[in-house]
Formats: C-alpha cells, sequence, structure tokens
C-alpha cells in the first residue's frame, strides 16, 4: 500500500491541530469560521453580531447582513481594530461599542472573534463577565481564529452552543420537543419520516435552526426531549441534557438497525406515543438488507472522502460492523463527541489515516494507488469511478431507516460495480 508518512493514525489524533493535509498542494481552504457564526448570527430573528477583527474581516464579510430573511430585527456591527489597538489593546474601545449597540437595542451579541484578536490573548470571557452587569444586552463570546480550526464547521457548532446561554429554565411540557438541526421552510430536503409521525401524535416540534427566532431558543428549556439531526446541533444538545436535564435522542449518527429501533422505543416511552408500529415494514426490509451487505462488503476497504455535513467517524464505526477496513478517513472536524466514536473505532481494531483531502488532482492521485474497494463521498476522481463511488452528500439531513437503507443499497452497487442491494436480493 502507498505510504503516507507525513499523516497521523486514528489512534494518535486527538484534535483538528493533529491532521494534516492528504498532499502537499496548494489549497484556497474553506470559509473561516466567522463567516459560517455570522450567516447564522443574522438569520435568527432577534440576534445582533460584532464581528471583532481587522480590515479583512469587514470586507470578507460586509455583504453577509444583506441577505438576512430576519430583515432589520438585530444589528450587526463590526469593531475594526486600528494599529495602535494591535499593539497596546482593544479593550477599551470594545467596551464602548458594546456598549453603544446595547444602547441601540441589541438583546444578545455574539461577540465573534478573529484571528487577530485571538493572537493578541484578550480574555473575551472576562471582558463579558465584569462588563454584563453593565448592560442589557446578553453577551456571549465566540472565538474563532481560523488557525485554530480545520475549517468553517466550529463557526455553526460554537454559535449554536453560545445560543445555549440565552435557554430559560422552564417546566416541563410533556407534548414539546426540540429538533435541533432543521427548518421547516427547508423544503428541497425532504423530512425524516419521523417528524411528521411526530406531529400526528399531536407532538409539539420547536425547530431550533437557522431562521428560528431568539424567542424559540430562550423557551427551549420547557421540552420533554431533544433530537438532533445535525453533527452542529450536537453540542448543544447535549448542553441542554446537561443543564436542563432535558434528554438528548441523536439521530445523526446512528445508523444500524437495532440502534434506530432502539432510540425510536425510547422516545415512545418518553414520550407515551405509537412511532414503531409505523416503520415494520422498513425495519423488515432493512433486516434483510443490512444482513445481505454483511455478507457482500465483509473484507472491503475504503475510504472515506468528502462526506458534507455527515459526522465521519461513526459512519466508519458502523460500516467496521458491516465487516468493512477503512484505509483512510477525511475529517474537517473533530467534534466533540468524537472522542467518543475514536474510541469505538480503536477498540474494533480500526486505525486508519486521518487526513484532510484539499486538492482534487493531487489528491485523486493517492487515492487511486491506495486501492481501496470503494470510496465514499465527493472526491477528485468521481468521474471516472474507478475506483467506485458512493454517494453520500445528499444523505444530509436524513435519519433512520431510509437513510441506512439508502446508503445499504449504494454501497452494494458501488462493491458489486453495478447493481443495488435490496431486500430480495440484488436490483
Amino acid at each position: 500500500m502507498t505510504r503516507i508518512p507525513h499523516l497521523k493514525c486514528l489512534s494518535t489524533v486527538k484534535s483538528m491541530n493533529q491532521v494534516q493535509g492528504l498532499c502537499a498542494a496548494a489549497s484556497p481552504g474553506t470559509h473561516c469560521p466567522m463567516h459560517t457564526a455570522l450567516s447564522l448570527g443574522v438569520r435568527i430573528k432577534g440576534v445582533s453580531t460584532l464581528v471583532i477583527g481587522t480590515a479583512e474581516c469587514a470586507y470578507y464579510s460586509r455583504n453577509i447582513p444583506l441577505f438576512s430573511p430576519a430583515g432589520t430585527d438585530g444589528l450587526h456591527w463590526t469593531y475594526l481594530l486600528d494599529s495602535k489597538e494591535v499593539v497596546f489593546g482593544f479593550r477599551k474601545g470594545l467596551i464602548q461599542a458594546i456598549k453603544e449597540m446595547d444602547q441601540a437595542g441589541a438583546k444578545v451579541i455574539l461577540l465573534l472573534t478573529t484571528c487577530v484578536p485571538v493572537l493578541m490573548g484578550e480574555d473575551m470571557d472576562r471582558l463579558c463577565f465584569e462588563l454584563q452587569s453593565e448592560v442589557g444586552a446578553v453577551l456571549l463570546p465566540i472565538s474563532l481564529g481560523y488557525f485554530k480550526c480545520g475549517g468553517y464547521q466550529p463557526g455553526y457548532w460554537k454559535t449554536l452552543l453560545a445560543l445555549g446561554r440565552v435557554i430559560e429554565k422552564a417546566t416541563k411540557k410533556p407534548n414539546v420537543v426540540n429538533i435541533l438541526g432543521r427548518s421547516p421552510k427547508e423544503d428541497h430536503i425532504p423530512a425524516p419520516m419521523i417528524l411528521p409521525l411526530l406531529e400526528q401524535e399531536k407532538i409539539t416540534l420547536r425547530y431550533l435552526a437557522p431562521e428560528s427566532t431568539l424567542e424559540d431558543f430562550i423557551s427551549a428549556g420547557d421540552a420533554m426531549l431533544s433530537i438532533s439531526l445535525s453533527p452542529f446541533m450536537n453540542p448543544l444538545g447535549e448542553y441542554l441534557a446537561k443543564e436542563h436535564h432535558i434528554p438528548l435522542v441523536s439521530l445523526q449518527d446512528v445508523y444500524s438497525i437495532k440502534e434506530i429501533d432502539a432510540a425510536y422505543l425510547f422516545l415512545e416511552n418518553l414520550l407515551q406515543v405509537k412511532i414503531r408500529q409505523h416503520f415494520l415494514s422498513q425495519q423488515t426490509t432493512a433486516k434483510k438488507v443490512q444482513r445481505m451487505a454483511a455478507q457482500c462488503l465483509k473484507n472491503r476497504q475504503y475510504i472515506s472522502a468528502h462526506v458534507g455535513a455527515l459526522q465521519p467517524l461513526p459512519l466508519s464505526v458502523y460500516l467496521t460492523e458491516l465487516g468493512m477496513r477503512a484505509i483512510m478517513i477525511h475529517m474537517e472536524e473533530f467534534y466533540p463527541s468524537d472522542g467518543h466514536w475514536r474510541q469505538q473505532l480503536i477498540r474494533q481494531d480500526q486505525n486508519p489515516i486521518i487526513g484532510q483531502m484539499r486538492n482534487e488532482q493531487a489528491d485523486a492521485a493517492i487515492v487511486e494507488a491506495l486501492a481501496p474497494d470503494v470510496v465514499l463521498g465527493d472526491w477528485g476522481g468521481r468521474a471516472l469511478n474507478h475506483p467506485p463511488t458512493v454517494p453520500v452528500l445528499d444523505l444530509y439531513g436524513q435519519v433512520g431507516y431510509e437513510r441506512t437503507l439508502t446508503l445499504l443499497s449504494r454501497l452494494g452497487k458501488g462493491c458489486s460495480g453495478q447493481k443495488e442491494l435490496s431486500a430480495y436480493g440484488a436490483l
């Protein structure tokens, strides 16, 4: 097998600081986390933002608030550091800017600190703690130095986690569920079957996602349960479980038939509704397909490439249960929960190479040299389909049996080179 000595294996990777690029080719990089944090902040009605950085940061972010669906219900300002502040500090000027935003009517201010302020070492948590008693707006500092992040993902999950601090303690309502990572306005992505079923059972779904409102977040403490459909949302769900004693059911990282059934059984018992009976046909089909997949995929090797917003490590845990072995996993973010999934893979005697695929042309040659049986997700050689490519980008936002059935069918087609698996054999 082709050796890639500069990359580390999973057993030695515990953060994004240890994840290197697959090849030495130049990379344009991804959006910085400030960009995604700001784009999220301006889409939540009632939230204000203050980008703290240099002129480059202001130029880069200047147009984002213009496309906010929340309109003018929120202030979106930028605090530019001048050369003197870069040398001697910006604390005094920033405090004045925060007070002006407070006087202008800001309710919650996301303080988005970019690379230079982070490098300067200003303690934003302490500054906000000391200033909070002097202003009415809730101050939420978020450190977004690009050099500390692998890509744009922390801009999402750090912002959502910070918004957890506005959630108020409340008496639990037995028919209210927080849906984390989905908006009812996302009609371009099919809704998972579990959501309309819960609504049929008279369960009120509170969606916490872009295009939600500040009030949605503030009132989220009264829910009986949180269901996560996105890895960006799991840190917030875990915060709700810890601080508000709201159980979290994470469906975004559950693939096996047994675990899906266990999750739905938990929902039934907690909410006192009938869910599993609606999935009996799907479950029966999925069990058959999963058994066939375990035979077809045993000892097959794969590379996990760009899988979009899917979390690659829990996906690899499931594929290992089917008998597959990972050669390499492309990781764009090491999420807080990835420590758990890392241990799971190591216990399964899996220790794949971990890297970042940043340059399609150069990466494709390495992938071909590694000679996997199949490549999951997007990569430079997808058009040639050698090795075969299994598309997964469209699985984001999908959960449950329907997602697993789609994944297994595509894996069967990829590994056989022709046909997809079904409950009745190869189609």
